[in-house]
């Protein structure tokens, strides 16, 4: 006879991921430079930075400060931290939203853009694109508890 008691074994918990996603239509050259400056500091940002390590000379096929890391060992400095509020606009100011589970600190953990999000590939007459499509993935730093429930997280 099989014994039918199913137990469960609790072994740890994931850190929360919160994805979002967004669509930028620029609509002049000023929208489409800052569309670039958008991504590239969020980019920067989620990325961590080399630290230590002797200038040497780069060597051809290696980006930037690589060889520098493949010679020196290579010790980063951890990418930003970010706290992220949930906002909305209640009698001409902007107050916490709190209808919508706290986030604790974060990491940005993925950058990614998608130039064709309608599915086809256009640009305006200097190349920049039409539409892109930003997606973030952040990453809570902490494990948030039941007691962190009952505080809005």
């Amino acid at each position: 006879v099989i014994n039918p008691k199913v137990e469960v074994l609790y072994r740890d918990t994931d850190l929360r991921t919160f994805d979002f996603s967004f669509i930028m239509a620029p609509t002049s050259q000023d929208e489409a430079e800052s569309l670039k400056e958008i991504v590239k500091t969020l980019r920067k940002y989620s990325s961590p930075t080399l630290a230590a390590g002797a200038i040497s000379e780069p060597r051809q096929g290696y980006i930037a400060n690589q060889w520098d890391y493949l010679t020196t060992g290579g010790i980063f400095n951890t990418p930003s931290e970010f706290i992220v509020h949930f906002l909305f606009k209640q009698g001409g100011a902007m107050s916490e939203n709190l209808n919508i589970p706290k986030m604790g600190r974060c990491v940005l953990e993925a950058v990614e853009l998608m130039y064709n999000p309608n599915g086809e590939w256009s640009t305006f007459k200097d190349g920049n694109p039409l539409s892109a499509q930003l997606s973030l993935r952040f990453r809570e730093m902490r494990v948030i508890d039941s007691r962190n429930i009952e505080q809005g997280y």
